[in-house]
């Protein structure tokens, strides 16, 4: 009898033993691996048990790798398993996905950038397959290939025309009477000659921004003796946009500062290699000077900055015709001119003269011309930013008309 007594006890002690050992048991929700992208934040499952438990990880979801999640009572610790990874495709820019050379022209490859998420800047890794011939009259491919540290890989191609001629036969039958733009100066608050420029509207050219509050800055420069440097400080001080035209030695002679400009929100647009009259090279035998003007500079930018040229053309010297107002439309550029102008080509104009000039000619949607080599110009700026705010005016890109 007491021999039965003595194991009905050590049952119900094996019984207490069991069962508190299964509440003390450690239960995690959910699953025992996951897996986040890269920089997604950990969100804990949930776990279920009788005793406290204390829960640790060393998540680095910045990093791409396994990780652990630990969980630990008083008897017992169970892991979760997660797995950080970059599912994102790394990204190919091309100055130019569409190229045209003449025949047996050599290929002078535009630029392109590689960028990841996670990698950063790949444009090293880039594998290039080229099936370009140049010596046979045709379309063709050149394809870009680059993969990240997670094996993610993207694939893009860029077409090369090769033909006899840039020029197209269409350009022929289009005026290429030279005209230079002008704007009537008016100081009494209208916008200047808004009638006369409807007949472009469908040609992708801008004299005048729509008839609101706003205001475009551009600047055209091309010197090596300019306040480009600080209109730029001035402009950003009290967060503007403006657009810049600048010539291709001058971009590439200031590679930092062009990745300043657009790194602040600006915009740089063409404004040639040699700043020459665009309808004297509009002719079949002049053509492919006038697309080295354009895609010369494009390259130059490519180079200094890793990223395409925004497709802004200013004209030199306000100088075009309907055929180079087509061409440009053909090669997705838009035309801008301007609506506010005034003789300050010349450094020795003052603050005073400038300013005057700046203030008698605001109208809405006006698009400024200015030229940073001027002193005045740079002096006059702050005071104009104030004074046109204070009406009421706003500042905005000449693209975002």
């Amino acid at each position: 009898m007491k021999k039965k007594k003595i194991l009905i006890i050590a049952f119900l002690i094996f019984i207490i033993i069991i069962t508190f050992l299964l509440c003390a048991q450690i239960r995690l929700k959910g699953k025992t691996v996951i897996t986040l992208n890269y920089d997604e934040v950990y969100e804990e499952p949930g776990y279920s048990s009788l005793f406290k438990v204390k829960v640790t990880n060393n998540i680095k979801n910045n990093k791409v790798g396994k990780y652990k999640v630990t969980y630990k009572n008083f008897l017992f610790k169970k892991n979760r398993t997660v797995e950080i990874v970059d599912e994102v495709k790394p990204v190919i820019t091309l100055i130019d996905d569409n190229v045209t050379i003449l025949l047996n022209e050599e290929y002078k490859e535009p630029g392109y950038k590689a960028q990841d998420e996670y990698d950063g800047d790949l444009t090293d890794k880039v594998e290039i397959i080229s099936g370009l011939k140049n010596n046979q009259v045709g379309t063709y491919k050149i394809t870009y290939k680059v993969t990240d540290s997670s094996k993610n890989s993207t694939k893009i191609s860029r077409v090369v025309n090769v033909v006899n001629t840039l020029y197209k036969d269409e350009y022929e039958s289009i005026d290429n009477n030279m005209a230079g733009w002008y704007t009537s100066n008016k100081q009494d608050g209208n916008r200047p000659r808004e009638n006369e420029i409807k007949k472009y509207k469908d040609q992708n050219v801008y004299f005048l921004g729509p008839d609101k509050k706003v205001i475009y800055l551009t600047f055209d420069e091309g010197g090596n003796i300019t306040y480009v440097k600080e209109i730029v400080d001035i402009l950003n001080k009290h967060n503007i946009d403006a657009t810049f035209f600048f010539s291709r030695n001058y971009i590439s002679n200031n590679p930092d500062l062009m990745k300043k400009i657009i790194n602040s929100g600006h915009s740089i647009g063409n404004h040639t290699v040699n700043h020459l009259s665009m309808p004297s090279l509009a002719t079949k035998d002049k053509f492919d000077s006038y697309y080295s003007e354009l895609k010369e500079t494009e390259i130059a930018f490519m180079q200094a900055t890793g990223k395409p040229m925004e497709k802004l053309f200013r004209y030199p010297m306000g100088e075009y015709s309907n055929r180079t107002m087509n061409i440009m439309k053909s090669m997705g550029y838009k035309s801008i001119f301007w609506s506010v102008a005034y003789k300050d080509w010349d450094a020795d104009y003052n603050k005073e003269y400038s300013l005057n000039n700046m203030k008698k000619q605001l109208h809405n949607g006006a698009i400024y011309l200015i030229h940073p080599k001027c002193r005045g110009n740079y002096e006059a700026l702050e005071d104009f930013i104030n004074y046109a705010t204070d009406l009421g005016y706003k500042f905005d890109l000449v693209k975002n008309i």
